[in-house]
């Protein structure tokens, strides 16, 4: 009898454990993703990115949680778009400058003197995401929003420009298509790393820095600067992009919710930028760095010799079987679009 109360009792007991509630399933746990960035954390862009990481948690609500990693520490520069889609990191900012076989039509968004600004640049870019996301899917990318880049001016370290002829056989940190710019100016174009800018211009490695002025600010370059030629020669732009099988793996409710941050980083990620170089200006003249500006003749000059680059890129394009021309022609309606209704219709020299 004992025996079979025993058994009795260990029957139960095994039904309440079966019945009772099963503890947490890793599945009600957020889901980690990793956010890099090359910006430096006295970059305002990477206050942007911090925001973008806060706002993926809030708009998934509590259901994803993003781990922002800046300045270079899960990838560098030039390194992020292979980071990303190995999966090194989730979601990073590519530099489509760096990428022009990959990435080949977004490319035309860097040609020297076409946008106003970077505002300008992230409101035209972003209307043609039906464009740049399916070439980045077929790379393994899914693309969340384009930011565009403030203007380029010209750092110099101790040789003042004021004309074009100035230009010829200064030695200028570049990149993209604006290195065959400079080419046609006479100067010789420099490969180097954001991480190595500020002690090649110290030690006489280059004679200029070509970069927007506050992420110059960022690696202190003021500071071996004497000059700054303001001339808003081109823009690089980057891709925040995820790696597609990490947005593949997300139910759509939580797609949604990145969609949602992503449209708030890609507002504040215009203003941000723009604003930064806005006050770094000032900045910099309070450091001694003297602003030179070109009178409208002179600066027509420096357009008038890369003008063929577009028709160059153009046609490059339509070699290789791709809408060169309707992309172009796409991007210029779309910038008159902004400048009509932002009352930048004129550009500002």
């Amino acid at each position: 009898m004992k025996k079979f109360l025993l058994f009795g009792i260990i029957c139960l007991s095994l039904l309440a454990l079966l019945s009772a509630p099963l503890p947490a399933h890793s599945a009600d746990k957020p889901i980690e993703l990793k956010l890099a960035s090359h910006w430096p954390v006295l970059h305002d862009m990477n206050n942007v990115m911090v925001e973008f990481a806060r706002a993926i948690g809030r708009e998934s609500k509590g259901r994803i949680h993003v781990t922002y990693y800046p300045a270079g520490m899960l990838a560098g520069s030039f390194e992020k778009y292979e980071k990303v889609r190995a999966g090194v990191c989730d979601i990073t900012n590519i530099h489509i400058v760096a990428h022009p076989g990959a990435l080949p039509l977004v490319q035309l968004s860097t040609l020297p003197f076409l946008f106003n600004d970077g505002t300008e640049a992230t409101w035209v870019l972003n209307q043609m995401n039906d464009i740049w996301g399916p070439s980045l899917e077929e790379k393994g990318l899914k693309l969340l929003f384009m930011i565009g880049d403030p203007n380029f001016q010209i750092l110099l370290k101790d040789k003042k420009v004021t004309k074009l002829e100035d230009m010829k056989g200064l030695r200028l940190r570049c990149g993209g298509i604006a290195d065959e710019a400079l080419k046609l100016y006479g100067a010789v174009p420099v490969s180097l790393k954001h991480t190595d800018m500020y002690l090649a211009m110290q030690r006489g490695v280059v004679d200029g820095i070509v970069f927007p002025v506050g992420a110059g600010r960022s690696f202190k370059l003021e500071e071996v600067s004497k000059y700054c030629l303001k001339i808003d020669f081109f823009s690089y732009h980057l891709m925040e992009a995820m790696n597609l099988k990490t947005w593949n793996r997300l139910p759509k409710d939580l797609q949604d919710a990145v969609m949602r941050a992503s449209q708030q980083a890609m507002n504040l990620s215009g203003f941000h930028y723009q604003n930064t170089d806005a006050f770094t200006f000032p900045y910099f003249q309070s450091k001694g760095v003297e602003i030179i500006e070109l009178d409208k003749t002179e600066l027509d000059k420096f357009k008038a010799k890369v003008a063929g680059l577009k028709d160059n890129m153009v046609s490059d394009l339509e070699k290789k079987g791709l809408p060169g021309k309707a992309t172009m022609t796409r991007m210029e309606n779309l910038m008159q679009d902004y400048r009509a209704w932002s009352g930048k219709s004129q550009p500002k020299y």
